[in-house]
């Protein structure tokens, strides 16, 4: 049974640009939110972008062994497995290693399901169709770009809120991607035609042609300044794109602009904007409100209260934390506002521990 294009095309070329756009645009802003180091970012996240570039090189590969639709339904698989892993890897002491080596993986891969995915759409769409969808696949390639760039860097920004740890929360946003991609092969699995022209090019005189044809590219006259542009051509716009968001997030102090992911009515409040400082203050009276309650109703007046609060949210450029340690000591006395003395996690194990003892 023939299936529409609209079907696939939109799926293929949006999984097309969300792997390209996390390991080459937003890896930057993850490594940076993890504090490490400027030169290592640059250095080390430039070269992600190599694959895309020297993809050429084993295109005929994926022209010999198996059919376009089995390469991109494999890719798509081990794109879902190697971002799975680059997530969790985020929580491990040496993390920036383990997780360049499955972002290089990474690009490896979504390399080699762009060149499967051009090859399907040429063997699996006749020649009008092919003129239509060029702009259709174009279209959920950006839309796949702002996505990533755009919407998982404002999520990331909208878990600080919640939670003070940048390695979970930037976990969470690969997971995310992760399960996307896993729902994304699902769906190629049961929708992707089987094209009839679709089979791998087992003609042997052919497949030695692809040998003799990569030599005969490298015996061409000033070879080194043909490789030295498919390189370099690019060379700055890589350098701007990778130093882009470290400028953005950096300091002020060390020439950055000092801006964050974290949502905007706070910068806006802290750089004194009048309705931005209204919202704000808002929150802060509710919260003041809700825990005055909460004191009010449970605890006894004149026993010392701690209140321990937990989550970026506290770490407001606004000074959320301060107005609303001011809130509740101004009006108890025997209320006292503090920020954890340890790892949530180390007191969800002692309360665990101290349940199961009184049990």
């Amino acid at each position: 049974m023939s299936r529409s294009p609209w079907y696939f095309i939109p799926t293929l070329y949006f999984v097309s640009g969300l792997p390209y756009v996390i390991i080459n645009t937003v890896s930057p802003i993850l490594y940076k939110k993890l504090a490490v180091d400027n030169l290592q970012i640059t250095f080390w996240t430039s070269l992600l972008y190599l694959p895309w570039v020297i993809k050429m090189f084993w295109s005929p590969i994926v022209d010999i062994y198996s059919t376009k639709r089995q390469w991109i339904l494999t890719t798509n698989l081990l794109l879902f497995c190697a971002f799975i892993g680059t997530a969790f890897s985020l929580r491990l002491p040496n993390f920036f290693a383990i997780s360049l080596i499955l972002l290089i993986l990474s690009a490896f891969i979504s390399a080699t399901y762009d060149i499967a995915n051009d090859g399907f759409y040429l063997l699996t769409l006749n020649p009008e169709q092919q003129a239509f969808f060029v702009g259709i696949r174009s279209l959920f390639y950006r839309l796949a770009t702002i996505f990533a760039s755009g919407f998982l860097v404002f999520f990331a920004g909208y878990l600080e809120k919640y939670i003070a740890d940048n390695s979970l929360i930037w976990m969470i946003v690969l997971i995310s991607s992760s399960l996307i991609m896993a729902g994304v092969f699902l769906w190629h699995l049961l929708i992707l035609p089987k094209a009839p022209i679709d089979k791998p090019n087992e003609n042997q005189t052919q497949n030695n042609n692809f040998i003799e044809i990569i030599t005969l590219y490298f015996r061409q006259e000033r070879i080194w300044a043909i490789l030295a542009f498919i390189l370099l051509y690019r060379l700055g716009e890589a350098m701007l794109v990778k130093i882009a968001s470290l400028f953005l997030l950096d300091k002020s102090s060390v020439g950055g602009l000092g801006l964050s992911t974290s949502p905007i009515v706070d910068r806006a409040a802290a750089k004194g904007d009048r309705v931005a400082n209204e919202i704000m203050n808002q929150a802060v009276d509710y919260l003041v409100t809700a825990s005055s309650s909460v004191v009010e109703r449970i605890f006894t007046p004149g026993i010392r209260l701690e209140i321990v609060t937990t989550g970026s949210v506290w770490q407001s450029q606004w000074g959320m934390w301060e107005k609303f340690s001011q809130g509740m000591t101004g009006k108890y006395d025997f209320v006292g506002v503090i920020l954890p003395r340890n790892e949530p996690a180390f007191g969800a194990a002692l309360l665990a521990r101290n349940t199961y003892q009184s049990s």
